[in-house]
């Protein structure tokens, strides 16, 4: 019976301990969790009474700092080939020698303006850069053609004196056009299909004339007045039909439009930090923007904007083991409140153990008996 008494006793001591264990662990996370409460409650109202030296006033930009200035809607170029409707050549337009002997070009003239490029910069227009062709030397095959209209014969010759030019027929083969408003449809483009054209001298045939009044009694010899230079044109361009595009208004869709938005609240971002209640904040504040905070400074250190104290190059602190910032506080009065605790545990358990083994130095004569 003693024995059970013992064992009951023990447990009894156990039990006590484990809830008395509990106890103050509970009671250390309660005092815990009331301490950080009330300092994170306070902590708004010890900022706003502290002065501030950064003459800035905190402030986070949201939707509302921004208005919409103007919606760009996108410009969608939709001009190509195939819409311009550009004939494409077929076997039709070549014959048996597989040269083109069609009198359509596969292309338009077209030269890049600011259309053919976005608000980039980058070209977006899918029409070849071509240019109107040129009419060079190469283009002409020149001949000079005998216009005086006599033989040579012996007797009086002719010389270039006894002629006079005399205006003929028209050489040119085109016909006089100016371009009017009946020449452009309503996008700009050409659409008459002539070229504007007003006949010059060069666009007649001049002849020699006799003027001299004489027979030529001994016969004629031909002269240079006697001839005419002419350059036939061979390149084949002038009855090429090739029309010109640049690009308007009509080719052109509408996109997603996007919104141009500028700030219009006025206020700079900002968020008040330890330097803000610093007497030198606004020095503070100019070095940490020249130095970009967060990289080296003149003296190989660290500004960590975090924890508002200087670190290491490597990110240590300069006292292991330390806390810095607002929570530094309390965990310092954890740490030391669990200490307690601690060596209270210690103190209890030591009770409880001689408890223990005066009651057994207490039975064992008993038992002996």
């Amino acid at each position: 019976m003693e024995k059970k008494l013992l064992e009951r006793a023990k447990a009894f001591l156990n039990a006590h301990r484990s809830q008395s264990i509990w106890y103050r662990v509970m009671c250390v996370m309660a005092s815990l969790v009331v301490f950080v409460t009330t300092y994170m409650l306070i902590l708004p109202a010890i900022t706003m009474e502290k002065e501030t030296y950064c003459g800035l006033e905190e402030h986070t930009h949201t939707e509302e700092c921004y208005q919409v200035l103007e919606s760009i809607p996108e410009r969608v170029l939709s001009c190509d080939y195939e819409t311009l409707q550009v004939h494409q050549h077929t076997d039709a337009c070549y014959g048996e020698n597989h040269n083109l002997i069609c009198s359509r070009a596969a292309y338009v003239i077209h030269t890049h303006d600011a259309n053919c490029y976005n608000a980039d910069g980058i070209l977006i227009c899918t029409l070849p850069e071509i240019k109107a062709h040129q009419h060079t030397d190469a283009c002409y095959i020149t001949e000079q053609v005998l216009v005086c209209g006599q033989q040579e014969t012996v007797g009086h010759t002719h010389d270039s004196g006894c002629y006079m030019k005399e205006k003929g027929g028209l050489i040119c083969g085109q016909q006089e056009h100016t371009h009017g408003d009946g020449c452009y449809d309503e996008n700009g483009q050409l659409t008459c299909g002539q070229q504007e054209h007003t006949h010059q001298d060069d666009c007649y045939q001049w002849e020699d004339v006799l003027s001299c009044g004489q027979t030529e009694q001994a016969g004629h010899t031909h002269s240079a007045g006697c001839y005419e230079t002419r350059k036939t044109l061979i390149c084949g361009y002038d009855k090429l039909q090739v029309s010109a595009h640049q690009h308007g208004a009509g080719c052109f869709r509408t996109g997603t439009a996007e919104d141009v938005k500028v700030l219009s609240c006025g206020q700079t971002e900002h968020h008040h930090s330890e330097v803000c209640y610093q007497e030198n904040a606004a020095e503070l504040l100019l070095e940490q923007e020249a130095q970009n905070v967060g990289l080296l400074d003149e003296e190989g250190l660290i500004e960590d904007p975090d924890m508002n104290v200087p670190a290491q190059a490597d990110g240590s602190l300069p006292e292991a083991g330390r806390a810095y910032g607002p929570g530094a506080a309390a965990e310092e009065a954890a740490e030391t409140e669990t200490e307690t605790v601690r060596h209270s545990e210690t103190e209890e358990i030591s009770a409880e153990a001689e408890i223990i083994e005066e009651a057994e130095a207490e039975t064992e004569p008993e038992i002996e008996t």
